[in-house]
């Protein structure tokens, strides 16, 4: 499947930019051992939360590197990536969360976090938000968790034989 191609592919150019991004005022090179890592990070991450094969993850976003990364993982889990157009309305977006059922949804920034984070509690299907951005000030209502907690979270074993399991 498509995530044991991407995690042979970060195997096989471990040392070699898989993709830039920029930093303040550079860009910084992410190789495809360390997406790799990532990718295997958040999605054991996305196992512990539940995350069962063909649940819908929603990713609500701009384009960015975490959105890569975040797409790779879903796929390494066998869940459904279901990408939500960055410029949506809160109606659009609160249309496509429920429509496709997605219980897990990856946001940018907080113009996005503001339109879906009523949905949180509302009767649908939504159980996490998990921001690209980190906040600083997260507001009232259901705790949020962010890319970088979920990329710093190694696999356990049980975690990465699930992810084996997951993709034979």
């Amino acid at each position: 499947n498509l995530g044991d191609m991407i995690a042979e592919r970060c195997r096989r150019y471990a040392g070699q930019p898989a993709m830039h991004h920029k930093t303040a005022d550079r860009w910084e090179a992410i190789t495809y051992d360390a997406m790799g890592r990532l990718i295997d990070a958040v999605a054991g991450a996305l196992v512990g939360l539940e995350v069962a094969p063909g649940a819908r993850v929603g990713i609500f976003s701009a384009n960015r590197w975490e959105w890569a990364v975040a797409d790779f993982a879903i796929q390494r889990t066998g869940a459904v990536c279901v990408p939500i157009y960055a410029t949506n309305t809160a109606r659009q977006a609160d249309f496509i969360v429920r429509d496709a059922g997605i219980e897990l949804l990856f946001v940018g920034d907080e113009a996005q976090l503001r339109k879906v984070r009523p949905l949180m509690g509302a009767n649908g299907p939504l159980r996490h938000l998990a921001t690209f951005d980190p906040l600083e000030d997260p507001g009232p209502g259901p705790a949020l968790l962010t890319f970088r907690d979920l990329a710093a979270q190694a696999p356990d074993d049980a975690r990465r034989e699930e992810l084996a399991r997951r993709g034979s």
